[in-house]
């Protein structure tokens, strides 16, 4: 069996630099490859098709039977990337911190700064306790999870 490290670097090299990033893969017991893509736009069901032939193709059945399935990360996924950020500017995150600490608030900017530490600026939403909070910036390396609240 592939491992998981093998088949990320094997991903990573087939997306390349076409704008498109991996945010995830999990590999099941019955060798089941779920491998979870991004773009800074969107990711459409064609676009997952597409990396689906392509990914397929780099992964070697004739060394394992396997089954692939390839997905855009959805909303109901944490965000994993700082290069998921930008594209939630205006929406409302929930961080949980790795020191325990929760914050929820409204994205304003995203600093990329790779390699070093990137960071995020939050405006925590007012409570009684804060009635005028003020912005907060957030390295990603203190972040243990991440979601978008999703309105309807």
């Amino acid at each position: 069996m592939r491992t998981k490290k093998d088949i990320e670097e094997t991903v990573d090299q087939v997306l390349g630099n076409s704008g498109f990033f991996l945010t995830g893969i999990s590999v099941n017991r019955s060798n089941v490859i779920r491998v979870f893509i991004d773009h800074a736009q969107r990711v459409t069901l064609d676009d997952c098709a597409i990396w689906h032939k392509k990914i397929e193709a780099a992964l070697d059945r004739d060394q394992e039977d396997f089954e692939l399935q390839v997905s855009s990360s959805g909303l109901d996924q944490p965000l994993h990337d700082i290069r998921q950020y930008p594209k939630h500017k205006g929406s409302t995150l929930r961080l949980w911190m790795k020191d325990g600490a929760y914050i929820n608030g409204v994205l304003t900017e995203v600093y990329d700064d790779r390699p070093n530490d990137s960071y995020i600026v939050v405006l925590p939403k007012k409570t009684r306790k804060r009635p005028n909070p003020d912005l907060l910036m957030v390295r990603l390396s203190e972040i243990k999870t991440a979601k978008v609240e999703i309105k309807f």
